[in-house]
């Protein structure tokens, strides 16, 4: 996967967790969350399809609809600070989205799916009750590595340390 952009990555990371975690559970992939909006002058314009304002929606990454649980997965290669408040907004709108009103009777489980994880962020999102879970395919870890931790970096020092404490005296 070298060279592939963080959406394709993050799609990778997420289809491989949910086939390994979720196997025989209904996976939507990409699903818009919330009621459809009304903007006045437009959602009754005549002939208007009922979802064309769909695109006003959020989306998560996916939904697992199993007989007595709904877990909303959002999947980042790396921990995002927004990401615990992303998860809890999917949670809301999910109980105001009309397509899966056969479902809103269902607990609902907040999960972040993470290939390398930050403590402290996973720290604030288990207090707002989100399950993180740290899936690392050998490959993806192989290219973070490469790509975070093993880069080569300029170390050729601009002052020496004598001199910079000159500056203090």
């Amino acid at each position: 996967m070298p060279g592939v952009p963080q959406s394709q990555r993050e799609a990778g990371l997420l289809a491989r967790f949910l086939a390994h975690r979720f196997a025989g559970a209904r996976i939507i992939n990409q699903v818009r969350l919330g009621p459809i909006p009304v903007i006045p002058g437009v959602s009754d314009i005549p002939g208007l399809p009922w979802n064309a304002l769909a695109n006003f929606r959020r989306w998560a990454d996916a939904v697992v609809i199993e007989k007595d649980l709904v877990t909303i997965v959002e999947a980042k290669t790396i921990m995002d600070p927004g990401l615990p408040s992303t998860l809890q907004l999917y949670g809301a709108l999910w109980k105001r989205t009309p397509e899966y009103k056969d479902f809103l009777h269902l607990p609902v489980k907040l999960m972040a799916v993470v290939a390398f994880d930050d403590p402290v962020l996973s720290q604030i999102a288990r207090g707002f009750g989100i399950e993180v879970v740290v899936f690392t395919p050998p490959d993806i870890a192989a290219e973070l590595a490469n790509k975070y931790f093993f880069r080569k970096r300029q170390t050729q020092a601009k002052a020496t340390p004598a001199a910079v404490l000159d500056d203090f005296a």
